[in-house]
């Protein structure tokens, strides 16, 4: 199971579909951190992003990675 996603330049219906089954998979394949590329954009992917992980109480920490790793444009989670 792939532990990063990249949903650069989806829609934000499509975008929150798809986040929920990557975060889904993820906690049903234990798996611990995940990658997310939403790119820097107008936001509304990260903001998405964000929203959705919120209702998840298993997420422990979200970040976003240092500008040499790609800043603003990347958020990490860690279960």
């Amino acid at each position: 199971l792939e532990s990063d996603l990249d949903i650069r330049g989806y829609t934000k219906i499509d975008a929150l579909n798809t986040i929920q089954e990557f975060l889904d998979n993820a906690l049903m394949s234990n798996m611990t951190l995940l990658k997310i590329l939403h790119g820097k954009g107008s936001g509304v992917l990260k903001k998405t992003l964000w929203q959705k992980a919120k209702e998840y109480k298993d997420i422990k920490k979200m970040w976003h990675p240092e500008d040499d790793f790609g800043g603003q444009g990347v958020t990490y989670i860690s279960f």
